[in-house]
């Protein structure tokens, strides 16, 4: 009986992507929490398909976007935020900086990095 339990627990979780674990940059909602418009609002410092490989969805089936979106309920990748590899486990303030950092838009960070962070700081005089 435990067993069914706990799988079934499992299955659900994979199918109904929800944000848990880090609320970073989300607002409430009606249904729950939902990523804010400065979520995702500027551009990764590697190219979008280098951080979806680093930073892959936390839910493979997810029935919403598999990345934050404005609006959007998906789940964010646990390697932005987690170490333990749980969505619900403690949050890892190293792995969260380094992914906002990197990849704020795919993780969902947007919010926690200045925009001139991301200027080029070489210009030609």
């Amino acid at each position: 009986m435990l067993f069914l339990a706990i799988f079934c627990s499992n299955f659900i979780l994979q199918f109904s992507a929800e944000i848990l674990g880090d609320f970073s940059c989300t607002i409430p909602a009606f249904n729950g929490s939902v990523y804010s418009q400065t979520a995702v609002n500027c551009n990764n410092s590697y190219s979008d398909i280098a951080c979806q490989q680093l930073y892959p969805p936390a839910y493979a089936y997810s029935i919403s976007s598999k990345y934050p979106k404005a609006g959007g309920t998906g789940g964010r990748p646990l390697g932005c935020y987690s170490s333990s590899g749980r969505p619900t486990g403690p949050i890892d303030e190293i792995m969260k900086l380094k992914a906002s950092i990197s990849c704020p838009k795919t993780c969902g960070y947007c919010c926690l990095v200045s925009p001139k962070l991301f200027e080029n700081k070489f210009r030609m005089r």
